[in-house]
């Protein structure tokens, strides 16, 4: 969706992935209280490795299907609602997916499409994809 915007008012399009720091429960201790540095080395680019594998995907699908459209992206880390809201402060449109798990999965985790809306002051339009069916 973000790419037929993009294309439609001969726009860039700006792909932006965060990595998020791991919550302070699943980080590992050691027997003498510090945290295992390896483990979030290992966390850290394995989460790279896998947001640039789905980068060059979507830049090349996307290339294919406009070819004229020019594409940005970048892997951030810090938590997703503040790298796009530091990431959105010269862009014209947000275009975010949500995914809609609702119940105590957004309580616990909170929302990033949610988060984005309350802060960012650019314009926001929120994609939120059809539902699988489960037969």
């Amino acid at each position: 969706m973000a790419a037929d915007i993009a294309d439609q008012y001969d726009s860039a399009l700006f792909i932006v992935s965060a990595v998020e720091p791991l919550p302070p429960l699943a980080i590992p201790v050691s027997p003498i209280g510090s945290t295992t540095p390896s483990y979030l080395v290992k966390y850290r680019e394995d989460q790279q490795t896998m947001y640039k594998e789905i980068h060059s995907k979507q830049v090349n699908r996307l290339s294919e299907k406009y070819p004229k459209l020019k594409i940005n992206s970048d892997i951030i880390e810090g938590r997703a609602p503040n790298v796009i809201k530091g990431e959105s402060k010269d862009k014209d449109l947000i275009v975010i997916g949500h995914r809609g798990k609702g119940g105590l999965i957004d309580l616990m985790l909170g929302s990033v499409a949610k988060s984005v809306v309350d802060t960012c002051t650019v314009p926001i339009l929120v994609f939120k994809k059809e539902k699988q069916s489960k037969e």
